[in-house]
């Protein structure tokens, strides 16, 4: 990416989310909360780690690497990054194939998770993962991204996308490189 000698650019590095949390805020930087019940583990979504170039508006960011999903009652949670985000996978319990959540995309945030009428997660949103609904058991929350992955209802929830402004070389896209927090390094020939 180019820039010019004395700019300024902001440097956003994601937080992990956590397990068997309830009603607290996922990772830093856009990772959705997930709603805990029944003693079942369950997790935030991990927050995106982004590059901002002009301000700190969530409109100012260049380079996004999305965060994963946080896992729920059923299924494995959605890794965060690509051009779309990772779905949930309900395999292994959970609700039927609605109740988890979607991977944020290039346009929109994944679609929260559905369980019934009266429990259901929100959706991704732009910068934010969707929150997940507990169901009588527990919904992971979604990963922060360029847009954020949907919250699981009952289930996982879906990874945030990544995002790479014009002007920026992408070298590489993929998904689930990292765990724990976001990582960020910068250098110049």
């Amino acid at each position: 990416m180019t820039v010019t000698a004395g700019e300024t650019l902001y440097v956003f590095a994601g937080g992990a989310g956590q397990c068997d949390v309830n009603g607290k805020p996922g990772g830093y930087n856009g990772g959705g909360a997930t709603v805990y019940g029944n003693g079942y583990n369950n997790g935030d979504g991990g927050g995106a780690s982004d590059v901002r170039k002009g301000g700190t508006a969530l409109g100012n960011r260049v380079i996004v690497a999305g965060g994963g999903g946080g896992r729920g009652w059923g299924g494995l949670a959605g890794n965060g990054g690509g051009d779309v985000g990772q779905d949930a996978n309900n395999s292994g319990g959970g609700a039927g194939p609605e109740c988890h959540g979607k991977g944020g995309t290039q346009s929109a945030g994944g679609i929260g998770g559905f369980h019934s009428p009266s429990c259901h997660a929100t959706d991704g949103t732009l910068g934010k993962g969707g929150t997940g609904d507990e169901c009588s058991a527990c919904g992971g929350g979604g990963g922060g991204g360029y847009y954020g992955g949907g919250g699981g209802a009952h289930c996982s929830a879906g990874g945030g996308s990544s995002y790479f402004a014009p002007g920026v070389q992408k070298q590489a896209n993929d998904q689930g490189i990292n765990s724990g927090n976001g990582k960020i390094v910068v250098s110049w020939p």
